[in-house]
């Protein structure tokens, strides 16, 4: 696992002072790979630039850890009006464009899924 905390941020902003930049650069740091995936310069979307010390620096992670929770109901079973189940949306739609997202973004995130169900007892006081 890797992280960096904000004195490592800061450090890091610090050392990139009166550097050139350029989108998909890949800067190593404290044994970190990082990659400068936007440039903006007055509103606009730039292709390089120079960093100064009024330089604002976003950091985002490409590898967080995720816990998605789906019910699994009988209502998961319904198709919509596509003819769809609802659990094929979810799958073959929602998680295979999340996955698709992280591909292009090169993101190596880490995903539990984890299906629950609910289940009533008629016979509980």
């Amino acid at each position: 696992d890797q992280g960096l905390s904000r004195s490592d941020m800061w450090r890091f902003t610090n050392s990139l002072i009166d550097k050139g930049m350029y989108i998909s650069r890949k800067l190593l740091f404290a044994g970190m790979l990082l990659k400068v995936s936007g440039l903006w310069a007055k509103g606009e979307t730039v292709k390089s630039g120079v960093v100064t010390d009024s330089t604002r620096i976003v950091f985002r992670s490409a590898s967080s850890q995720f816990f998605l929770f789906i019910q699994v109901s009988s209502e998961i079973w319904e198709f919509d009006p596509n003819g769809d189940t609802y659990f094929d949306k979810a799958v073959d739609g929602f998680l295979k464009d999340l996955f698709s997202v992280w591909k292009d973004k090169e993101c190596n995130h880490q995903l539990t899924l984890i299906f629950f169900a609910r289940k009533y007892s008629r016979n509980c006081k």
